[in-house]
């Protein structure tokens, strides 16, 4: 109620609206979706010399697990079953309010480890070669919302650094051609 009556809850709806918007890179988070693409994997957006790969691969939507995180090719993925992992995601979200955790904190550790291995899959948007899972959208929405919402100058609420390490390529191409191991020895 006191949130309706300092016209607090409009100005949230306004912020939140802008962080999913900024989250995915000035597109509309509203865009109806048409057709239910797999998820693009980033690699097929990498290139070291220019050079794209000529075929893209993607991800089933499906829970993850040690034998769906390896990405296909388009004709290999033969049913986009997003139906079907909403209604295990809804399963596992019932379960958990059936044995609520001890702490709101506990609750949201939970809640986030249910949205990764369900939500992982599962393109932000519809975009044929959309490289951004639902999972990934979903908290990079929320960092900048909470952001915003702490934040005293709502124009430049937070601070977006890059940085580049000289040399750090070279020095993993040559780590990985050491022996067996020797990447992840020395990493």
């Amino acid at each position: 109620k006191g949130l309706l009556e300092n016209g607090v809850q409009g100005e949230c709806q306004e912020i939140i609206q802008r962080a999913k918007k900024l989250a995915l890179g000035g597109e509309d988070p509203h865009r109806e979706r048409k057709t239910m693409n797999p998820l693009c994997s980033v690699f097929s957006n990498l290139s070291l010399d220019g050079n794209y790969p000529k075929k893209k691969i993607y991800y089933a939507p499906a829970e993850l697990s040690m034998e769906n995180i390896i990405p296909l090719s388009a004709g290999r993925i033969k049913d986009c079953d997003y139906k079907k992992v909403r209604e295990q995601f809804f399963h596992e979200l019932d379960l958990l309010q059936q044995s609520f955790p001890d702490s709101f904190e506990d609750f949201l550790t939970v809640l986030d480890t249910l949205m990764k291995k369900y939500l992982w899959g599962i393109p932000a948007t519809q975009n044929e070669q959309e490289d951004v899972s639902l999972y990934d959208y979903i908290k990079t929405a929320t960092a900048i919302t909470a952001a915003l919402l702490k934040s005293e100058n709502r124009d430049r609420p937070y601070v977006m650094a890059a940085g580049h390490f000289s040399g750090i390529q070279k020095y993993i191409f040559l780590v990985s051609k050491v022996g067996s191991g020797g990447v992840a020895k020395r990493l």
